[in-house]
This record gives structure tokens, sequence and C-alpha cells, in this order.
């Protein structure tokens, strides 16, 4: 500890630019989190398309799609977002659903940018839904 001390005493710009850097690093993580969407579980997705009607849309392709998606899920690419016909899901919560939850993520940010104000991420994608034995509809 006494090395740690003589450190800042002796470069103390240093260690006030560390500590500027550190500080201006969690400011950016945190907006990119708060810009990302809301990671959510699975009690809480089926939570916000019980009682607030979320729209579910699934990220996944088409032929995985088909082999089982969740109820009432919407299948969307990240180009299709670009269209009229997603602008009416803009004001209300919108789950968005991949494999796994990474896809979903990175996404959430650019559609925020597009307007979309209530979005949440299922975490663990529909992987995570599956594990917890929740339905899923297969064509």
């Amino acid at each position: 500890m006494d090395n740690v001390s003589q450190f800042v005493s002796r470069h103390w710009q240093l260690a006030v630019a560390f500590a500027v850097i550190l500080l201006v690093l969690m400011i950016y993580e945190y907006f990119s989190l708060k810009k990302a969407g809301k990671a959510i579980s699975t009690a809480q997705a089926i939570e916000q398309i019980n009682h607030f009607s979320a729209v579910v849309i699934d990220l996944r392709p088409a032929e995985i799609y088909k082999k089982g998606y969740i109820i009432g899920a919407i299948r969307a690419t990240e180009a299709d977002f670009r269209l009229p016909k997603m602008h009416q899901h803009k004001d209300k919560p919108v789950i968005l659903v991949c494999s796994r939850g990474f896809e979903a993520q990175k996404l959430a940010p650019k559609l925020s940018a597009q307007g979309f104000s209530q979005l949440m991420t299922l975490e663990g994608g529909i992987a995570a839904w599956q594990a917890a034995n929740l339905p899923l509809v297969k064509k």
C-alpha cells in the first residue's frame, strides 16, 4: 500500500489521468447499456407479453424460426426495421429475441436510434426460453 501512495505522490498526473479515463469509460458503458435496451428474463418477458401487450420480434433465420418460436412472435431481419410496416411498433414494448441474446443486444442500439422507445432483449435468447420449458409454436 505504501508503494501505491508513493507512486501517486510522485506521479500525480498519471493517477489523475487514470481516474479520468476510468470515469469516462464507466459513463460510456452506462449510456451504451441504457441505449441498448433492457435485458429481461423469461419471466419478465411473459409479464410484458401478458400485461403490456409487448410485441415479440424474432431475429433468427426463417428456417430456424419455423422449428420453434414464441407464440405471436413476428420474424424480422435488421433490414425489415427500415420498412414502414415495422414503424407501427415504435411506441410499443418490443422484445427482441434471437438464438442466445447476442444479436438482439447488438441490434437494440440501432433500433433505439431509429425511434423504438421501449426496447427489451430476451436474456439468453430462445435458448433460455426453451431451458425454462416454455411453449414454442412449430410450423
